[in-house]
């Protein structure tokens, strides 16, 4: 009789202090998994936002790079032209010489 007296006031014990516990974690775990989904769809809203964003960047960089190539190319010209154009100063300078001395 007594490991039934022992058996009951153990039962009781966790039905009364044991139970209400499990019971507040089980409603805990429902909360942290109901805020684990929320955060899931923020984070997927984020990525989103995010893969926009790096393709704006990625315009942005085409965008740049053809300008780059454009003033590269206008460089180039002017490379080439540059010989030509210092031998018009050159002459020109020249001839105004010339004409200073008559």
């Amino acid at each position: 009789m007594a490991w039934l007296n022992i058996y009951q006031n153990l039962k009781q014990a966790v039905q009364d202090v044991i139970a209400p516990e499990i019971q507040q974690l089980r409603g805990d775990i429902k909360a942290q998994n109901g805020e684990i989904k929320a955060l899931s769809v923020e984070i997927g809203a984020l990525r989103q936002r995010m893969d926009g964003f790096e393709k704006r960047m990625d315009l942005f960089e085409n965008r740049m790079d053809q300008r780059f190539d454009a003033v590269d190319r206008r460089f180039d010209a002017i490379d080439r032209e540059w010989p030509r154009a210092l031998d018009i100063h050159t002459r020109l300078a020249a001839l105004e010489v010339r004409l200073e001395k008559r």
